[in-house]
């Protein structure tokens, strides 16, 4: 007797479920703008308090709300990488949001060719400069897209106790738990949870599990390929994965 094999198409519901269940699996594969990602525990909308920033107000602190306060800067290494707005001064926004809105953070220059270049935009969630206590979302999210002629490659990071030198712990600082991301000349939608975030290999002490999410810092957005220009454009930040 022989048997016959029955194909059976999981339904788009079995479908969603298996994709949060990879979320929460070490190893597994994310990707930040598939629209899947709204329909998971880590990556659902949270209420109008979750929203980080949004440029709106045409200022460079970010929405007071939560307990959040800091405001949006920019750095760059000591190696001839050159970034606007320059830094230590304050962060105008730029004209043109995503999804038709005013405004949007935005950062432009050219990264030099020494052995270490870096430069990058970030928000302090608190001012002064402390630690804030994420620990009730599951991750981040937010619009982005680059300028023509501008690198693709942008590491989201998020600097915490353990890796921040304002933490009192790193004793090699600075490898902040991140992810790489690739932008396009058009507005995507990213959604990164804290658990992809992986520190860099081979340097950084100490070397934690995971992001320390009861004391972070910062988030950030870091280019570091040498000698490109870069065009780099984020709006709408907002943490997602709330209870």
């Amino acid at each position: 007797m022989t048997s016959v094999g029955v194909l059976v198409v999981p339904g788009r519901g079995w479908l969603l479920r298996l994709a949060a269940l990879c979320l929460l699996a070490s190893g597994c594969r994310i990707n930040p703008t598939s629209p899947e990602m709204e329909n998971t525990a880590e990556g659902k909308a949270c209420p109008p308090d979750a929203k980080i920033e949004d440029g709106e107000d045409g200022n460079n602190q970010v929405l007071v709300q939560d307990g959040r306060s800091g405001y949006v800067y920019t750095y760059v290494d000591a190696a001839g990488s050159t970034i606007d707005p320059a830094a230590g001064a304050p962060f105008p926004m730029a004209a043109g949001g995503a999804s038709g809105t005013q405004y949007a953070l935005r950062m432009t220059g050219d990264l030099g060719s020494g052995t270490t270049v870096f430069a990058a935009m970030g928000l302090n969630f608190t001012d002064p400069q402390g630690p804030y206590d994420l620990s009730k979302y599951q991750g981040i999210s937010f619009f982005a897209k680059k300028g023509p002629g501008s690198t693709s490659k942008v590491r989201l990071k998020f600097p915490d106790k353990n890796t921040d030198p304002a933490g009192g712990i790193c004793a090699a600082c600075s490898n902040d738990f991140g992810k790489d991301l690739m932008l396009t000349e058009e507005w995507q939608k990213f959604i990164v949870p804290f658990s992809s975030l992986r520190q860099e290999s081979g340097w950084g002490n100490p070397r934690p599990r995971s992001l320390a999410t009861d004391a972070v810092f910062a988030a950030q957005f870091q280019v570091n390929e040498k000698g490109r220009h870069f065009d780099i454009w984020i709006d709408e930040l907002a943490f997602t994965g709330c209870p």
